[in-house]
């Protein structure tokens, strides 16, 4: 029987396959991979690298986030309001637009649009678009920069 993983990345719709029929041999095929190679193919192809890069995703975040692997950001510095994390991460990946399960993907928060995103002491901070990716509000971008950014400084 033969298995395959199959690695999906997010920044374009292509996905990795690695054929194997058991996980010696999965082991073996990751172990002699070239990430370096494939990083560089995916950085000319998609425009996107493997490797993490050290600058911030814009420059008030200089401190606060780095760009991961794929152009995610991570961040150093994390706000103790999940509310704020979450505006934080849209602020981040500004111009791009994220599904609620991408930014749950990224923060690790749970159920995001129920709790943060539509619930209506938060609501005028974000704002959905018609195949439901959500982005800052002009409020939203403000309320990050003059309030939330402030306190992480």
């Amino acid at each position: 029987m033969t298995f395959v993983l199959r690695v999906r990345l997010t920044e374009s719709p292509s996905e990795v396959e690695v054929p194997f029929a058991n996980l010696d041999e999965l082991k073996e095929k990751l172990t002699s991979l070239d990430f370096e190679a494939l990083s560089e193919v995916l950085r000319t192809t998609v425009g996107h690298s493997m490797a993490a890069e050290t600058k911030a995703p814009r420059p008030e975040l200089e401190g606060i986030a780095t760009l991961g692997p794929g152009g995610t950001p991570r961040f150093s510095k994390v706000p103790s309001a999940k509310v704020e994390y979450v505006g934080m991460l849209l602020f981040a990946v500004e111009p791009k637009r994220l599904e609620s399960r991408e930014i749950e993907r990224i923060t690790g928060i749970e159920r995001v649009a129920s709790n943060y995103l539509s619930q209506p002491s938060f609501k005028r901070y974000f704002t959905k678009d018609a195949e439901a990716r959500y982005t800052l509000s002009v409020e939203g971008k403000r309320w990050i920069t003059q309030d939330v950014l402030t306190k992480l400084k």
